[in-house]
């Protein structure tokens, strides 16, 4: 599957699988490698992933997969406990960005 192809069901994909998940540690959600298609869903936090939030991320990944079995698709948590703006780390194309005190 070409990347046109794959785009717009993913994002869509990864969207819906996210519904009822995102925390208020949640500060952005991208999707990147489709040009690969070796698929990462990049969570990025504040602090340190719960055990939780480990165990919520792997359903998704699994809703993720079940949309597109013939694609590889991971779950990347990306922790941060400094205060570095999204715009410099993040990678990909976001489906979800929290707004951020400036």
């Amino acid at each position: 599957m070409d990347y046109s192809e794959l785009r717009p069901g993913m994002m869509l994909s990864v969207q819906r699988a996210f519904l009822g998940e995102i925390t208020e540690n949640i500060r952005c959600i991208s999707v990147d490698g489709l040009y690969e298609n070796d698929v990462h869903i990049n969570i990025y936090i504040d602090g340190v992933a719960s055990e939780e939030l480990k165990e919520d991320m792997s359903c998704v990944e699994t809703e993720v997969i079940s949309d597109f079995p013939d694609v590889p698709v991971n779950i990347d948590i990306i922790e941060s406990t400094e205060n570095r703006q999204i715009d410099d780390i993040i990678k990909g194309e976001a489906v979800f960005w929290r707004k951020e005190k400036q």
